[in-house]
Parts: C-alpha cells; structure tokens; sequence
C-alpha cells in the first residue's frame, strides 16, 4: 500500500516536449489537481481549476481567455444548491496570474490554501469568512458556503476584463 501524502488540494502540471518560452506559456493547458483524502473519507467536494489560454495579436496586443475545468464563460458549468446546502468547492489556479475569486450575494468560508507541495488545512479559529478571495499563480484554496436563501449565484474572478465578454474571449473584436 503506497501512502499519498497529507490530506488536500494539490497543482500538477505537465508539458508535452521542450520547455516552453514565455510565448508559449499560456497556451499549455496541462494542469491539474490532486486531491488526497484523508483516511476518515471522503466529502462532496466540487474541484475547479482555473487556466488561462491565450496568444499575442501582434507586437503590441495580447488577447486571451480564463477557463474553469477546460471551458469558458457561457460554456462554464452551471452549479445548483439548494437553502441549507453546505457547498464545498476546491479551487486551483494553474494559471501564471492572481485571480480574486469572487462570490455575489454571500460569504465564503476559506478553509485551506496550499500550492503543488503542501496544503495547510486552517483550524476552525483561523478560517475567514470572505466574499473575495485572492488565489495567486499555482495556489489551490478549499472553501465552503451555504445558500441561506434561493437564487442564482455568481463566483467569478474579479478581474473585469475576464468576465466582460468583449474582453474574455480569443476571437477579434
């Protein structure tokens, strides 16, 4: 029996061949997140993770997208919950920029943050109630909320120009 490690949420990445130069670092998409139980079992969590594909225009311009789980917004999935609910999400940024993680109409509790080597699981007294939350380059966080009242919810990254549809998306204006 081989042991996986401490319990939580880890950053993996691949990459097919050569090291990538910085033009390049954007278009690999081959991230992803280990998530090892603890021994006690394991909980309903929702994983997530966040990349960014993108590409220069020409010397002066770049455009790109944000994408969560390989899909862009409106093509994002749709999360259902129900008043009452304990929601437990796992977030993983295998993207090379911050993204504040954004919650409309609630808080957040955040319960963990780590990276590709470790993930510090916080104690009841130290974890925060948040509606935004910065998750850096390579970071994982776990968080949890529950809907006190019905809805349609946004999270999101706060970041105008990754939700503006002009602003998000790889094809031309």
């Amino acid at each position: 029996l081989i042991q996986a490690g401490a319990p939580g949420t880890y950053l993996y990445r691949a990459r097919v061949g050569a090291a990538p130069d910085s033009r390049e670092l954007e278009r690999q998409q081959l991230a992803g997140a280990f998530v090892v139980d603890s021994t006690a079992g394991a909980r309903r969590d929702r994983v997530f993770v966040i990349n960014i594909w993108g590409e220069p225009v020409d010397s002066a311009n770049y455009r790109n997208t944000l994408a969560i789980n390989g899909r862009s917004f409106p093509y994002t999935e749709r999360i259902q919950a129900t008043v009452g609910d304990t929601v437990r999400w796992r977030w993983i940024n295998a993207s090379l920029r911050s993204h504040p993680m954004h919650l409309h109409g609630f808080y957040y509790t955040v319960n963990a943050h780590g990276d590709s080597w470790a993930d510090t699981a916080y104690a009841p007294a130290q974890r925060r109630l948040v509606v935004t939350e910065e998750l850096g380059p390579g970071q994982t966080m776990a968080v949890t909320w529950v809907p006190d009242r019905d809805g349609n919810w946004l999270f999101h990254c706060h970041l105008a120009f990754h939700v503006v549809p002009d602003g998000a998306r790889l094809a031309p204006p």
